[in-house]
């Protein structure tokens, strides 16, 4: 009796094929699918959004309007304090004096060859009565006019505006460090209220500075300008990690006043 001989499974080569066009099938359905679905987009006028990334070195539409507006500003606060130096007499009716005039008879003691630190003393550090001098004998080379007192002021009082332009500068550097120098100020992503919102904060301490009353009155005879300056200095170098150009500014604001020796 012969064995019937049973049809043997037959090999699943033959489904291979089948599965394979049934992905191959699907994905090319997913990839119409998508594309599709781009094609609508495209029809609806629906464009995708690619990231801008910023090319480096370039600065953001937002830090160009805030260097804007602070240049305008820069301009206003310079003329202005011009202005007051050479239209508006120091003093007033509740102090009429000014340490111009003390500088003035300070420097004028080097007619008779006297000279501060060298032949007297002054309880002032060294710096400002040095400058002082060297104001009064190049107001010496101008012939006199309306004022004995005109020129030393104004050279000595040009010093001063100079240092209270440097001090703007800086104010306006450690408002960006403040408000609108972080990752947040630069990203193209933002509103347009919110960089404007962000400009109004940066610039806001300008304004109040600029406006102020007292760096006026400081202007118009005192020196105080100059030791805010390399106070200021000192902390800007100190934020950009330059710590040993923040101990030399220091040092040079100590030369004019006691004050920067809040930092020591």
């Amino acid at each position: 009796m012969t064995e019937s001989s049973e049809p043997e499974p037959q090999a699943d080569d033959d489904q291979l094929p089948i599965s394979n066009s049934e992905t191959t099938s699907s994905d090319t359905s997913g990839l119409e699918d998508t594309q599709g679905a781009q094609d609508i987009r495209k029809a609806q006028g629906i464009e995708e959004s690619e990231p801008i990334e910023a090319e480096e070195g370039a600065e953001s539409p937002v830090t160009i309007q805030q260097h804007s507006d602070f240049l305008l500003l820069l301009a206003l606060f310079i003329s202005f304090r011009l202005l007051t130096l050479f239209l508006l007499r120091p003093g007033g009716f509740i102090r009429d004096w000014s340490d111009f005039d003390t500088f003035l008879g300070i420097a004028a003691t080097s007619d008779y060859g006297l000279y501060p630190f060298l032949h007297y003393w002054l309880e002032w550090p060294p710096l400002i009565p040095w400058l002082a001098v060297g104001a009064y004998k190049l107001s010496l080379l101008f012939p006199p006019w309306t004022d004995h007192r005109l020129w030393f002021v104004l050279i000595l009082g040009g010093v001063f505006v100079l240092f209270e332009t440097g001090n703007f500068v800086l104010l306006y550097r450690l408002s960006r460090r403040l408000y609108g120098n972080g990752p947040s100020a630069d990203r193209g992503n933002q509103t347009l209220g919110h960089k404007s919102q962000l400009t109004d904060y940066v610039l806001r301490p300008l304004w109040l500075y600029a406006l102020l009353f007292v760096p006026i009155y400081a202007l118009l005879g005192f020196f105080d300008a100059i030791t805010l300056f390399f106070l200021l200095l000192a902390l800007e170098l100190i934020l950009g990690g330059r710590l040993l150009g923040s101990a030399v500014s220091v040092g040079v604001g100590f030369l004019v006043k006691l004050t920067p020796i809040i930092f020591v």
